[in-house]
């Protein structure tokens, strides 16, 4: 379970300052799947942030319960400028897993298994600047579930994403994460038809709170 108890965010510029959140409260428990809905510049970025600690509130708490740690939370952002370039995938997925709190003894053999249900195989050896913006995503979710995470933030991850992984990807992240191995899921997006299912609670980002749809 994680608590956000009576948040508030500030953005300040040079000219201006603005709250993103003001007084937001909101529970995420234990394998749930949360939509969130909203425009650019509602705070659907700033909403994973928070969760995950990369933001901090200027007013308010972020409460983690039920044992859950920072190194639990796995965060999954649109900026895909994170990963080394000149390095392989396997490289990159090496290096990530090493720095994981929540240790696995196999890392090796959970890459492959990973890069060979994304359908990413034959790329374990490509560079990561040779790889298609939709392969950069899958690669980016392959790192987060490489962290074991009991919590899984997903940053409008079906952006700019051909059909095809769009369908695998919902599936995957849904029934798979979610359903079978009980991941709580947060995903953010602009449409509201982008993902449904018998777990979904959708929420719409209005007038700096949430509304449920």
């Amino acid at each position: 379970m994680i608590i956000l108890n009576k948040v508030k965010k500030i953005y300040k510029t040079k000219k201006m300052s603005f709250n993103i959140f003001e007084d937001l409260n909101f529970q995420i428990n234990s394998g749930e799947f949360i939509k969130i809905i909203g425009p650019n510049g509602s705070g659907k970025s700033t909403f994973l942030k928070l969760i995950k600690g990369i933001l901090l509130p200027d007013h308010g708490e972020v409460i983690y319960g039920d044992g859950i740690k920072n190194s639990d939370i796995a965060f999954v952002s649109q900026n895909q400028r994170s990963f080394f370039l000149n390095l392989s995938v396997k490289q990159n997925l090496s290096f990530f897993s090493s720095l994981n709190l929540n240790k696995n003894s196999n890392i090796e053999l959970k890459i492959k298994e990973l890069l060979e249900t994304f359908g990413l195989s034959k790329k374990i050896d490509t560079y990561m600047s040779s790889l298609s913006s939709g392969e950069l995503k899958k690669i980016s979710i392959i790192r987060a579930l490489l962290m074991e995470p009991k919590l899984l933030l997903l940053d409008e991850v079906m952006s700019n994403l051909e059909e095809k992984n769009r369908l695998f990807m919902t599936d995957f992240i849904q029934n798979e994460l979610n359903v079978k191995k009980n991941i709580s899921i947060i995903w953010t997006t602009h449409y509201p038809n982008e993902i449904e299912g018998v777990r979904e609670k959708t929420y719409l980002i209005k007038n700096k709170d949430f509304k449920q749809l």
